[in-house]
């Protein structure tokens, strides 16, 4: 994210959710398309109507029928809806803003971060040694370096395969620090499922703080969730310039 002016989370989200409604036909290609659509609510329901109650939604309705709730909030990620959208609107992102959008209405997971973080720090702890421990959920001090690898929260529950990876940029002798951990959580589980849009505003915030407190060329992602909560979702979003890549 490259912007100059800072701007409200919540006004950020409210506009883009508004001109997704505006430029919306319900056409319901999205919908049709859809590989989890088959083991919902929405199966027996015409994709137009699914479409169309998030839409609905997004424009100010005030709650969200069965069929488009159960569609948003199963949602895979895997983006075989975007090519299908004649109208070159992204559904993935249309169903991240609806999900967040009931979130702050009341249809939120209540302490879901703070139940992740728990177990997260166990799993971890029962499977690495205490300066592993130390390197993978203590953020490192600030300097320039041209990589930072940011691991997220869930992939800390198999961190083996970090430190795979961390091998093979060692072998390629990469200066890099490592960024992740649940103090470092890009923000998308207050944002997306607990619905609180200020603090998933200060937890974004803090997570590309702390890339920024490294001049990095580039961030190189684990999890697959952060750089769709960061680069897509939020994209667009006014924060102070960072010469990140994400």
């Amino acid at each position: 994210m490259q912007r100059s002016a800072p701007q409200s989370l919540a006004n950020f989200l409210a506009a883009e959710a508004q001109a997704i409604a505006d430029r919306c036909t319900k056409c319901g290609q999205c919908v049709s398309v859809c590989p989890v659509i088959p083991y919902g609510a929405a199966v027996n329901t015409p994709p137009a109507q699914v479409v169309g109650g998030i839409v609905d939604f997004l424009g100010g309705q005030e709650q969200l029928d069965p069929a488009s709730d159960t569609w948003a909030s199963t949602c895979n990620g895997c983006g075989l809806c975007i090519p299908a959208c004649p109208e070159g609107i992204n559904p993935r992102k249309m169903l991240a803003l609806a999900s967040a959008r009931s979130a702050s209405r009341g249809s939120k997971i209540p302490e879901l971060f703070r139940r992740m973080s728990r177990a997260i720090k166990v799993m971890a702890a029962m499977q690495l040694i205490p300066e592993e421990f130390r390197r993978v959920f203590v953020p490192p001090r600030r300097r320039h370096t041209p990589i930072v690898f940011y691991l997220g929260c869930n992939a800390l529950r198999t961190p083996h395969l970090l430190f795979n990876s961390m091998a093979v940029l060692d072998v390629l002798g990469s200066d890099y620090e490592v960024v992740g951990g649940p103090s470092s959580c890009c923000g998308v589980i207050a944002t997306k499922w607990e619905g609180e849009i200020r603090t998933g505003e200060r937890v974004t915030a803090n997570a590309i703080d702390r890339f920024e407190g490294f001049s990095p060329e580039r961030v190189l992602n684990w999890c697959p969730t952060c750089p769709l909560h960061l680069g897509e979702t939020l994209e667009g979003i006014a924060r102070p310039a960072t010469n990140s890549t994400i």
